[in-house]
């Protein structure tokens, strides 16, 4: 039996019981109209606010239809327990742990339900409302006498974070933990300490299903939060964590001290090694220098092999390791080989905009932006330094030319090249950790940009590395992976340690008062980045199903090492990290979006409105579009989109959801969702900005999510001033020199980028327009990006028409009134000639490029020159 002293505080409805324990009551009432719940809740919520209050009219409504206390009490003992209730109970007993149940019901109610489960005997104490009386009506009197005012967060009748202050005043416990649900339990677990535990309910599988608890306190109340908080939806989980964390685990280093003696202990008793024992013996074993040897020899084989090859001979990328249990041990111990030769290591700390690459020749910052130029590691010649000093988070590292050639000269001993990620799947590699940090006092940082532990929450072989690094990060729990099927982009949760240092910083500082102490809160992450493994969160747990949990925990080693190679969660997470900073190739990115805000979905995935719609969809690509829209300030802001998949749009997304979202002050704004909509029978949305959410003048960024599969439409809505000044081309006819109606790559007219780029740098509004139909909008708009075509509105025709050109027309010229433009030039072919008249543009600034066509003499100018000498005429005149 265990010496500790711990205390264990349940909630009972909806966390002991399956439902509430007031719902089986309600179902005696043989007329429920007479019983008139709307009516008694109505007062509960809004006048009293008393539980107890609440009950007693139900049960006086319910005496008047006839129904006996014995039928009451009779309905106690039928209120279902949660599965696995009465085997997390035993385990709590046996290991010398008080349980209190402590509820917002009766202890009539918790009493007759537990007897009826043979579980009275496990607990300690029931607080709860009393029960006044019992017959002719059960009557329930207030826990707190007279009605509790101090607490705004419970009820009047019953305050659960004043009672944990009363156990803890009254005895000396090592742990409380508090297991809750509801919003009752906010104020418990707010009252516990940095060394007690609290789980709070949450469904991370069905999202329709709300528990207030865990909402309440991870968006308003987590920064005051002290304990550590873990989240249950099973008895099962919570059982899980108690064994495996609370007991055995690592969530402290001092944990893991003592993991580590268990383990030799078994040995030397039971002459059996358990399965976590094993690394230790083999790192400790005088082969294993060897073995390093030959993998570290390994690698830099196969990376100087990579760089010699016709793919590899100008690379300067990252460079990323994934070990699993065995590998990421020989990989943490290479990268600390490389600290005997590297002394002018730099981490950085927030989030940065140069790409992460593993050697940098140059880093020069102009006009605000960074300029890099990268070269690979083995063909450094300056030396090179980073500083710290707006706490960028790009993951680099810097060194000079005389530690490559240390390096080189020992590439048998040492890596020869720069990791920028480290990925550690499920491996002991903490437990080894330990046992060098009781030998040596410290734990050596590995020579790389960022180190990412990655284990599942019941894997008795992985466990944390955080309160190694710093004690204090025993208290924060780990971040959690976001699943694939419901965030495919991710939850948007920042991992930055710099963030959770901020939000945590009364576990750092001795002063509460973090408000007051910006200087100690500055020296502090100093202090911290200087022993950090990277810039962001090392620790993270991967979703594990639940019928995993319930296999012996010998086995859960060997299924866990192939789920990681397998798991979609842990390969999109891997993804998203190794290109979190590198420029996203996309036809804006060129000038106005140099640093895009990262986007995640709000909402996660959903499941479709239509049973119907996951099957015709299967295997079918998305090919969602929409125009570009531009508007007057003082008109409507319509958006237009349309949903299909399949190349030749086999399928409409029929009357579903799809989120609208917007970015204000682009491009370092925030995304913002608009509103929630569906589709029409055609597939197609048509959304009108409400006055009150109106978007300002400027070029805004848009993006339409599909809600059942994440699948997006990115388009811009640009709000002008009146008169505002514009230059059209057409894609066909003024850019491409052939012709291609099909995937083909058309050849580019000479100077033609060179003619867009100078009208946009004079300040001119860009707008691309063609006559095909939008269906092949994703390969033309690519087809502008490969060519460094200049920031543009694009204009697609809606569909396939018999007279393209004249639709064409009179979408341009919908257009200009909508937006109130003022041509300064247009450019296209003899076919947009009408079309250009029709909006009112002079022919000397309607631009035709090819043959003069005897026709439309008079009405345009022909470039027969091309493009070249066009632009030298334009620059002398405005030179001039």
């Amino acid at each position: 039996m265990s010496s500790e002293l711990n205390l264990f505080i349940f909630d009972f409805d909806e966390t002991l019981s399956v439902r509430s324990s007031s719902d089986p009551i309600e179902e005696l009432a043989h007329d429920k109209q007479k019983l008139n719940l709307d009516d008694i809740n109505y007062r509960y919520e809004k006048l009293h606010h008393c539980w107890n209050i609440r009950m007693n009219e139900v049960h006086e409504r319910l005496a008047q239809q006839g129904i006996q206390t014995e039928q009451l009490i009779k309905a106690f003992r039928t209120i279902e327990l949660s599965p696995g209730v009465d085997e997390l109970f035993h385990n709590i007993y046996i290991r010398n742990g008080r349980i209190v149940i402590m509820s917002n019901a009766c202890d009539l109610a918790i009493k007759e339900c537990l007897q009826a489960q043979n579980l009275f005997q496990y607990v300690y104490k029931i607080e709860s409302n009393p029960v006044r009386q019992i017959d002719p009506i059960i009557l329930i009197d207030e826990y707190e006498k007279p009605l509790q005012t101090t607490c705004e967060i419970c009820e009047p009748n019953l305050c659960k974070g004043s009672i944990i202050d009363k156990y803890r005043e009254k005895d000396k416990f090592d742990k409380i933990i508090f297991i809750g649900d509801g919003n009752n339990d906010v104020c418990a677990a707010l009252r516990l300490n940095k060394n007690d535990i609290v789980f709070a309910k949450h469904d991370e599988k069905d999202n329709t299903k709300i528990y207030p608890m865990y909402n309440i306190l991870k968006k308003q109340y987590f920064h005051e939060l002290k304990s550590e908080l873990f989240i249950w939806n099973t008895m099962k989980d919570m059982t899980l964590i108690i064994n495996q964390r609370l007991i055995s685990s690592s969530l402290s280093s001092s944990i893991i001290y003592r993991q580590f003696w268990n383990s030799l202990n078994i040995v030397w008793n039971n002459e059996t090694l358990p399965i976590n024992a094993i690394p230790l013996f083999a790192t400790c074993n005088p082969g294993y220098q060897t073995t390093l040897a030959s993998a570290v020899a390994s690698a830099n084989k196969v990376y100087q092999e990579f760089i010699l090859s016709k793919e590899g001979k100008y690379f300067s990328g990252q460079v990323v390791i994934i070990g699993d249990a065995n590998g990421a041990i020989l990989a943490y111990d290479a990268l600390c080989l490389n600290h005997t030769l590297e002394d002018t290591t730099s981490l950085y700390g927030e989030e940065g905009s140069t790409p992460r690459t593993p050697a940098l020749s140059k880093r020069t910052i102009k006009d605000g932006n960074d300029t890099c130029s990268g070269q690979s590691s083995n063909r450094l010649n300056t030396k090179t330094t980073l500083t710290n000093d707006n706490f960028e988070t790009n993951d680099n590292l810097s060194y000079s030319s005389d530690n490559l050639r240390a390096r080189q000269e020992n590439s048998s001993a040492t890596l020869t090249f720069d990791v920028n990620e480290f990925f550690s799947f499920g491996s002991p590699l903490s437990l080894i950790l330990a046992y060098r940090q009781m030998v040596t006092d410290s734990v050596v940082r590995p020579y790389c940009g960022q180190l990412y532990n990655l284990f599942h929450a019941c894997d008795p072989n992985a466990s944390r590395i955080e309160p190694l690094i710093q004690s204090e990060f025993s208290q924060i729990p780990p971040c959690c992976i976001p699943r694939y099927s419901q965030f495919p982009l991710g939850d948007g949760e920042s991992t930055l340690l710099i963030e959770y240092i901020h939000q945590c910083s009364n576990l750092f500082l001795n002063n509460n008062n973090t408000n007051q102490l910006p200087n100690e809160i500055n020296t502090l992450l100093s202090d911290i980045r200087q022993t950090w493994w990277g810039s962001r969160r090392v620790d993270y747990i991967v979703y594990c199903p639940e019928f995993l949990m319930s296999q012996p925990a010998h086995v859960l080693p060997i299924v866990f090492h192939s789920s990681y190679w397998e798991s979609r969660d842990v390969m999109s997470f891997i993804l998203r990290n190794i290109t979190r900073n590198q420029e996203q190739f996309h036809l804006f990115n060129s000038h106005t979006n140099t640093n895009p805000c990262s986007f995640a979905p709000m909402k996660p995935t959903e499941r479709w409105l239509h049973r119907t719609t996951g099957v015709k969809i299967r295997n079918l690509a998305p090919n969602h579009r929409g125009n570009d829209t531009m508007v007057v300030d003082a008109r409507p802001q319509t958006i237009h989109a349309k949903f299909h998949y399949g190349p030749i749009d086999m399928v409409c997304l029929v009357n579903e959801k799809v989120d609208i979202y917007v970015m204000r002050s682009a491009p370092y704004g925030e995304w913002t969702l608009l509103n929630t909509v569906e589709t029409d029978t055609h597939g197609r949305i048509r959304y009108t900005i409400s006055d009150d959410k109106k978007l300002p003048l400027g070029l805004h960024p848009v993006k339409l999510v599909v809600r059942g599969d994440h699948t997006t439409v990115d388009l811009f809505l640009t709000v002008l001033p009146p008169k505002s000044e514009a230059v059209i081309f057409s894609i066909d006819g003024s850019f491409t020199s052939s012709f291609s109606v099909s995937h083909h790559d058309p050849k580019v007219r000479p100077g033609a980028v060179d003619v867009v780029r100078y009208w946009q740098e004079l300040g001119y509004i860009i707008i691309y327009i063609t006559a095909r139909p939008d269906i092949q909008q994703r390969q033309v708009v690519h087809w502008l990006a490969q060519h460094n075509f200049p920031h543009g509105m694009t204009l697609f025709n809606d569909g396939i028409y018999r007279e393209p050109i004249k639709h064409k027309a009179e979408m341009l010229r919908n257009v200009v009134e909508n937006a109130d433009l003022v041509i300064t030039a247009a450019y296209g072919s003899t076919k947009d000639v009408s079309g250009y008249q029709l909006i009112h543009v002079p022919p000397e600034k309607l631009f035709v490029v090819g043959k003069i066509k005897n026709r439309l003499q008079g009405q345009a100018r022909f470039l027969t020159d091309g493009y070249a000498l066009h632009l030298s005429k334009y620059k002398i005149i405005f030179d001039n």
